[in-house]
């Protein structure tokens, strides 16, 4: 069973009051939420048997490539190699990294190069300072556990995972929260007193140690290899509802 990002928004708003709703908007919470969830995706990514690496092998046409039509699920390029020789044990060379802005820097002066851009629609390009030549290229990049793209989209973490994420969902949008505060006319700011702050201040202490007990389960679970032959096991945030 897995939660929703929508639910993931409300809970962490209901923490905050009837009155703060008039002020802090679901936006502001969507925001921390999704940080939230990039952390601790990118732990689940990074753990020794959670990280995720595919290669693909493809023949580029024109310098400039959109991956998207030769990856699956791509979150970040990690590197592309060029073949070398013309028979069957050729071996792929690596080609460095540049900013986009020195391609054509590289171009002239003859050096291969790679450069790797997301276009404002979400896409991933690669880019060459050379002409391919209908040689082929090798592209190893990483993948993500399932992130959200809507209100209603799945978390894809397991429900025994869900306070932890409120809890530091509520962590992150804490300060600003405290900041739309500080930018009230007095007689708004004043709806905030001591006491309502001290509170918050309380509840975040509460969420801190919340989270302290929680994270070290989360990392275990990311990293233990359960299979004796050491095959690596799907990191849980990116686990699809399979019923």
């Amino acid at each position: 069973m897995y939660d929703s990002l929508a639910l993931l928004v409300s809970g962490v708003l209901d923490k905050f009051g009837p009155t703060a709703l008039m002020y802090l908007k679901p936006i502001k919470v969507l925001d921390a939420a999704m940080e939230t969830l990039a952390k601790y995706g990118l732990i689940a990514q990074q753990s020794e048997h959670g990280r995720v690496s595919m290669s693909v092998t493809f023949t580029p046409t024109s310098r400039e490539v959109s991956l998207d039509n030769y990856t699956n699920g791509m979150s970040l390029p990690s590197y592309v190699e060029r073949k070398t020789g013309l028979n069957t044990s050729s071996c792929y060379e690596w080609i460095p990294a540049v900013m986009a802005s020195r391609l054509d820097e590289y171009r002239e002066s003859g050096d291969a190069r790679v450069s790797f851009v997301r276009t404002e629609e979400g896409l991933h390009v690669m880019r060459l300072s050379y002409d391919p030549g209908g040689i082929s290229h090798r592209l190893t990049y990483s993948t993500n556990p399932q992130i959200p793209q809507d209100m209603d989209g799945q978390i894809g973490t397991p429900n025994r995972f869900w306070p932890m994420l409120a809890h530091a969902t509520f962590i992150n949008v804490v300060p600003t929260f405290l900041l739309l505060i500080t930018e009230l006319p007095k007689e708004e700011k004043d709806r905030f007193d001591s006491t309502y702050l001290a509170a918050i201040g309380a509840a975040v202490g509460h969420s801190k140690e919340q989270i302290r007990d929680w994270e070290p389960l989360f990392k275990i679970e990311n990293s233990a290899d359960p299979n004796p032959r050491g095959r690596m096991r799907r990191p849980i945030l990116g686990r699809l509802r399979s019923s």
